[in-house]
């Protein structure tokens, strides 16, 4: 009888250890996906205040520029690219950031000062300006201006629509252009419908 006892004893001990041992577990997983998603959205929101700052400067909706960000490096600050694209906004030195040097009659950074989050945010931010500005009679002025980030004047020049009106996604004749412009445009209605940039005003 005592034996049974005993039996039953350790079986109902087993339940609760093995119950107990079930629920951290699953607490663990929990906490680590709580961690995971708590990095990607202090990682995805640590530039507002500087994408804000550029934002105001040339004119620029904040939503777009994080937008950029978000396509070109996932929010990776220290990334270079294959042609020698640097920083956030993946800016070239030899285009973007000469062409910025000489609008403001001063010599081009080095790359080390490139790499700088609020430099490199706010060479992108005025690059990306010249694009919105030089279609903004266009009803598609933003995708325009995007192309012309991504491959260039003269390729947007290609692809832009006699008719100002006329839409022109499928006369995009780069494949990963064509894929860059429709995730920045994803991207960037999203970041419009959230508001970004709402909480730096209020710093």
């Amino acid at each position: 009888m005592r034996n049974r006892r005993k039996r039953k004893s350790r079986r109902f001990i087993k339940f609760l250890f093995l119950l107990f041992a079930a629920g951290g577990c699953w607490s663990l997983y929990q906490w680590r996906h709580s961690v995971r998603d708590m990095f990607m959205m202090s990682s995805e929101d640590a530039y507002d205040k500087y994408i804000y700052v550029a934002a105001e400067k040339h004119n620029v909706e904040p939503a777009l520029i994080k937008a950029v960000i978000n396509q070109e490096t996932r929010f990776q600050p220290n990334i270079r690219g294959a042609a020698g694209e640097v920083g956030l906004m993946q800016i070239i030195p030899s285009k973007a950031v000469t062409d910025w040097a000489v609008a403001h009659n001063v010599d081009v950074p080095c790359d080390g000062v490139l790499f700088r989050p609020q430099v490199n945010i706010d060479i992108g931010t005025w690059y990306l300006k010249q694009g919105l500005r030089r279609w903004c009679k266009y009803k598609y002025y933003r995708e325009l201006a995007l192309c012309q980030y991504n491959a260039g004047g003269s390729w947007a020049r290609k692809w832009a629509p006699e008719n100002i009106n006329e839409p022109f996604m499928e006369k995009i004749s780069i494949g990963s252009t064509k894929r860059y412009v429709k995730q920045v445009m994803e991207k960037y209605r999203n970041y419009t419908a959230e508001n970004i940039g709402k909480s730096v005003k209020q710093q």
